[in-house]
């Protein structure tokens, strides 16, 4: 099979790194490309990998703080979401991990 011109190459990267910054897991990501493109698992890994490492480096540049608050800001988000939906439970579940990740909830151990 031919490859790609190079401009294609670039589109798929991004379609791929658009998935997995929308949350999509990397094995979903793959199967999601793969099927879409007309290609094979491994052209699809390779691309999902290339985007994965692009995720990261761009993760990495994001200080501390703003990564708390992008996660919070998230977190609310889904519990909003959930609550509107009377998914009450997955409200609960998101409303929890933002109380552990601020540090609210009390420590259970004792």
């Amino acid at each position: 099979m031919a490859r790609p011109p190079a401009g294609m190459k670039e589109q798929r990267r991004h379609e791929a790194l658009e998935l997995l910054a929308a949350g999509h897991s990397y094995t979903a990501t793959v199967s999601e490309l793969s099927a879409r493109w007309g290609v094979c698992r491994r052209t699809a890994r390779n691309y999902s990998k290339a985007a994965l490492e692009q995720l990261r480096a761009d993760c990495e540049m994001v200080a501390g703080p703003e990564l708390l608050s992008a996660t919070i800001h998230r977190l609310q988000e889904l519990a909003r979401k959930a609550e509107e939906r009377e998914q009450f439970s997955a409200a609960v579940g998101a409303l929890r991990t933002l109380a552990d990740l601020t540090g609210l909830s009390p420590d259970r151990r004792s």
